[in-house]
């Protein structure tokens, strides 16, 4: 089963308007920190994608939510996750 989110190649755009992952993009474009490192211009934690306040982290945890992906949590619990 393929999926597709549109906007996607935006995210890198977004980093730069939320406040918990620009200086966390700027910090890491000169060394990786804390967890976090740059990979194709994208910001991954421990692994993981760092997702951007908006409506595509909205998106993303309401189909985890909803679709089972993560587990039944709360939608704060899935913010959590995203954002690592």
């Amino acid at each position: 089963m393929d999926s597709q989110i549109l906007g996607f190649d935006n995210i890198m755009k977004l980093y730069q308007n939320d406040e918990h992952l620009t200086p966390i993009f700027a910090s890491c474009l000169k060394k990786p920190f804390d967890g976090f490192y740059i990979f194709e211009m994208y910001i991954f934690n421990k692994g993981k994608l760092a997702i951007p306040q908006g409506s595509i982290k909205k998106f993303l945890v309401k189909e985890s939510h909803e679709r089972g992906l993560i587990g039944h949590h709360e939608v704060h619990k899935n913010s959590i996750h995203f954002e690592k």
